[in-house]
Formats: structure tokens, C-alpha cells, sequence
């Protein structure tokens, strides 16, 4: 297909294509580079010359090319009039460029398929720092499910877990996190203790001093309850208060001082004798 001419009246347009800050091309419906601007070959690190008349098939990784082409499809078919996606190419150095691809089709006065106009932004670093996010992310969510107390996260003010790891689905007597999230964090503290917790949280909303650490009764799902100390701490996300609540079944720490105490009073009476 030989390439669209343009005339005089048409050159703000060329002058808009070559120096757009996107990259962008014309494309036969078969496939075949017509026509890059300068920023869509700073993209791929071809220059025109070297990608006129090769095919956008050519650069793109071959994970991305059954879905572009799915799409390209139907844009020929007449089934949708663009698309978007993002895709890989690979650059002409080897490595992958990630962007968000937008492709219309121009049609001829007959409706035959004329060429495609394809407009292409390059996120390759949002992409890379997405991926370190979901890296860190994992990595925070193995040392959260491995710690060795029950952590959870809440907003103060609704006090609802948005977040809990699996040591605490099991302290609490729970199947799955599904059925811990989104319950208040009174559900899991007993009757006798729940004035006291919420006297601290109240405190904590108003920025007031409370005990960071302290021992109340828990209880879990089946009704039963036991000792466990709470260790709260709040920080601030998207300008909303939020509170950590670290929790430490304590039963054994008290059943030992109890069996002291009891030492100690029997010794007592001994030496009283």
C-alpha cells in the first residue's frame, strides 16, 4: 500500500504527527509500518527507515501478540472502532518496552480498510515499579504471615479488620482470613474486656496517651475464652488513622504464674508450720 500522501493545507498535521510527545504510526491492515514519528522510534530504538515496511508483529513480544492480534481482527471486522492494551515490544537493544497501545482504523471512502493509526506511551517504569511493589509486597506478606503473634489491620475509626495473617485465624479458631475480615476488632475480646479496650482506642482516636501494651481476656469463635495481650500501635495512610493490633496468646505465661504463686503459698504455709 503506498504510503498517504499529504498536501500543503495538511502540513499542521504532519508537523503534529512528527513531534507529538506520544509515539505514534500508521499501519497497513496487514501489519506493515507505513509511517513512525520520532518519539515512537525513541520507543523501540529503531529509526524509521529500519521499520518501514517491517510489521509491528516483528517487535512485539510474543506473549502480547495473540491478544493485539485478536483485536486487530476485529477492528478489520468492524466489530469495535479501537482498542487499547498494554503490550510488550522489544526493543532493538533486546530488553522490553511496556506501553499502553490505543489503535483506530481509517477506513476509505468504499469502507475498505485504509490503514491503522496506532498511538503508543511507554510505561515501562511504572510497570518496573509495580513490580517492585508487588516484590515488596510479598515479601511483607511472608514476614506478616509468619510472624509469631496474630497481627491485624484496621481504620480506627471503623476498628473492622482490612487485614489479618493466618496466625490469627488460627489463635481466634477460624477456617479462612474470609471469615476474620471485616468483623470489629470487639468481636475477638471478651465481654469483661471490652470496656477496657475501647476506653484505650478512644484515647488513641483523640491523640491522647494509652497503654501501648496491655492484657485483657480473648475470645474465639467457638465462645471460649482466654488470656492474650494486646499491643497496639497506629500510623497514617492516605490521610486516614490506622491501627496495628498485635496480639499474644498469653495462657501459658499465666497458667506458669499461677502454678508460682501457688509455690510460693505453699511454701509459705510450710515455713509458717
Amino acid at each position: 500500500m503506498p504510503h498517504p500522501e499529504f498536501d500543503s493545507a495538511e502540513s499542521f498535521f504532519r508537523n503534529t504527527f512528527d513531534h507529538a510527545a506520544a509515539g505514534i504510526a500508521q499501519v497497513s491492515p496487514e501489519g506493515k509500518f507505513l509511517r513512525i514519528n520520532q518519539h515512537f522510534s525513541e520507543i523501540i530504538g529503531y529509526s524509521a527507515g529500519e521499520m518501514i515496511g517491517n510489521t509491528f508483529q516483528s517487535i512485539t513480544h510474543p506473549d502480547d501478540l495473540e491478544e493485539d492480534l485478536d483485536f486487530i481482527q476485529q477492528l478489520l471486522d468492524g466489530k469495535i472502532p479501537s482498542y487499547s492494551m498494554e503490550k510488550r515490544y522489544i526493543h532493538k537493544q533486546g530488553h522490553i518496552v511496556w506501553v499502553y497501545l490505543t489503535v483506530s482504523i481509517i477506513r476509505s471512502e468504499s469502507g475498505e480498510p485504509d490503514y491503522f493509526i496506532s498511538v503508543v506511551k511507554d510505561i515501562t517504569e511504572r510497570k518496573r515499579d509495580q513490580q517492585k511493589l508487588k516484590e515488596s509486597e510479598g515479601r511483607f506478606r511472608a514476614l506478616y504471615d509468619h510472624a509469631g503473634f496474630a497481627l491485624g489491620m484496621s481504620k480506627s475509626d471503623s476498628k473492622k479488620n482490612e487485614l489479618v495473617n493466618q496466625v490469627w485465624v488460627n489463635m481466634f479458631g477460624y477456617k479462612d482470613a474470609s471469615e476474620v475480615l471485616g468483623k470489629s476488632v470487639m468481636d475477638f475480646v471478651a465481654p469483661e474486656s471490652r470496656a477496657l479496650v475501647a476506653k484505650y482506642a478512644q484515647l488513641r482516636q483523640e491523640g491522647k496517651d494509652a497503654p501501648s501494651a496491655y492484657e485483657i481476656r480473648g475470645l474465639r469463635k467457638d465462645g471460649s475464652t482466654f488470656d492474650m495481650e494486646m499491643r497496639v500501635s497506629t500510623y497514617i495512610y492516605e490521610e486516614e488513622l490506622h491501627t496495628i493490633a498485635m496480639i499474644t496468646d498469653i495462657t501459658d505465661r499465666k497458667n506458669a504464674q499461677k502454678e508460682r504463686d501457688q509455690m510460693f503459698d505453699l511454701s509459705s504455709d510450710l515455713i509458717g508450720i
